[in-house]
């Protein structure tokens, strides 16, 4: 590298390492002047590193982001049992009621019930209401029950019930007919008796009672029907 005295010109080759990074003063040998030379511009410059903890930290490290938690389990305490729950009576109450009614109804009106549906006479029969009905229409029986008496060693068995009529006309009531049947319904004995003489109104009943005295001991059962061949 050649320089040169701004003073006298002379001019000098130097190595420009001599010079350094930043440059350095330098002197003439003619005349004596000093100046600052500078390094040429091409010449490496030095870097100055700073200290390892002057450094700048590294960039903090990515935390992924938590994943989602789709179930927690979790212990739950125990509680006191709920009370137990009272049942209602009204309900079954009025069911009881309503199923009373139908019964009374189909009891005390049997003899219409049969008059309208025939097949539902045995059912009747069975429950111990004998319901039979006059050949001409309108006329039924109502309750027929029998018991027997026994009077200064003599036993009489006794038959009673009702007549109904369940028409909407004034019905002539025939005589009845009893006949004693034993095990095998075989007739033991027959009789007939007037419930009574006067016209029965649309709606009304008559009792009727009649009695054997030491009826036989084949006796199981007994039938009441209208007789027909009578007015």
């Amino acid at each position: 590298m050649i320089i040169t005295c701004p003073a006298c010109s002379t001019r000098y080759l130097i190595d420009p390492r001599a010079l350094g990074v930043t440059g350095r003063t330098v002197r003439c040998t003619q005349c004596q002047h000093t100046w600052a030379q500078l390094p040429p511009e091409d010449a490496p410059r030095r870097v100055d590193l700073p200290p390892p903890d002057a450094m700048a930290p590294p960039p903090p490290r990515a935390i992924p982001p938590p994943q989602p938690q789709t179930a927690t389990q979790i212990v739950v305490p125990r509680g006191a049992p709920p009370p137990p729950r009272r049942r209602s009576i009204v309900a079954p109450l009025a069911i009881v009621l309503v199923i009373l009614i139908v019964l009374g109804l189909l009891w005390n009106q049997r003899a219409l019930i049969v008059a309208n549906f025939p097949g539902a006479a045995p059912i009747y029969a069975a429950l111990g209401a004998q319901v039979g009905g006059d050949a001409r229409g309108g006329l039924q029986f109502g309750k027929i029950t029998s018991s027997r008496e026994d009077a200064n060693g003599h036993s009489k068995l006794v038959i009673e019930g009702e007549v109904m009529n369940v028409s909407t006309l004034a019905r002539d009531v025939p005589k009845l007919r009893v006949t004693l049947q034993d095990a095998n319904k075989k007739p033991l004995k027959t009789w007939t008796l007037t419930a009574t003489r006067e016209r029965l109104a649309p709606g009304a009943t008559v009792p009727f009672k009649t009695s054997v005295d030491d009826p036989s001991d084949d006796t199981a059962g007994a039938i009441v029907t209208f007789d027909t061949a009578t007015n």
